[in-house]
């Protein structure tokens, strides 16, 4: 990176110049650091909402099956009535 200064006499430029510090490999490595803790915490939380957004998805699936599937007593009932015979017995009924 080049910096550019206008100032009135040398010292005024170096004055202007010493605001600015040349970065050493600690700060990359911090900012890199940073970075990578940013992206794990983001990593986490889509795992978090995508684990929910299946639940709620399961849920409603489910909510669906139970609505659409016949009632159990229904089922039971329905049996007994097969098995009495009004009629009489006879082989294979």
């Amino acid at each position: 990176m080049t910096i550019d200064v206008s100032a009135y006499d040398a010292d005024d430029a170096q004055s202007l110049l010493d605001i600015f510090e040349k970065p050493d490999e600690s700060d990359f490595e911090k900012a890199k650091q940073t970075h990578l803790k940013k992206m794990r915490q983001e990593k986490v939380k889509s795992e978090r909402r995508d684990r929910r957004k299946r639940q709620e998805e399961t849920k409603k699936a489910l909510k669906k099956q139970q609505k659409k599937a016949v009632p159990q007593k229904a089922v039971l009932e329905e049996s007994r009535e097969d098995k009495v015979s009004t009629g009489d017995f006879c082989a294979g009924v």
